[in-house]
């Protein structure tokens, strides 16, 4: 992975965004992490987002998919990971069809997710 690419985290659970920000960080990537869907789309860090890892469930607000497929709508610009505890085909279809990268169910190892983002990130510069 490339020093410096902006990554985006968005979890409801603050040990999940501390555990992928280190992680995201040791990659020498540049790491912004929201508690929601809404906390993102209201920052800054809207417009330096080069891969956006998102919590399908959210508790508060807008879910996972619901983000997906309004980034879509819009024509953000950059790649979508979803992250789930309650991976199901349904979920995995709807995903897919929101435009989401790459699914990745809960737990999953960190080698795991390196591999979904370099390989949104090569996808998005084609």
């Amino acid at each position: 992975m490339q020093e410096g690419q902006s990554v985006c985290i968005i979890d409801d659970d603050a040990g999940v965004r501390r555990s992928l920000s280190g992680l995201l960080r040791s990659f020498g990537c540049e790491v912004s992490a929201f508690s929601s869907a809404e906390d993102f789309l209201q920052s800054d860090a809207v417009g330096r987002c080069q891969c956006l890892v998102s919590d399908f469930q959210i508790p508060k607000g807008m879910s996972g998919i619901d983000l997906a497929r309004r980034l879509a709508s819009h024509s953000e610009g950059f790649p979508m990971i979803l992250i789930t505890a309650y991976l199901t085909p349904e979920v995995e279809a709807e995903a897919k069809s929101a435009g989401v990268h790459c699914i990745l169910a809960k737990p999953f190892k960190g080698e795991e997710l390196i591999a979904c983002i370099e390989g949104a990130l090569v996808r998005a510069e084609d």
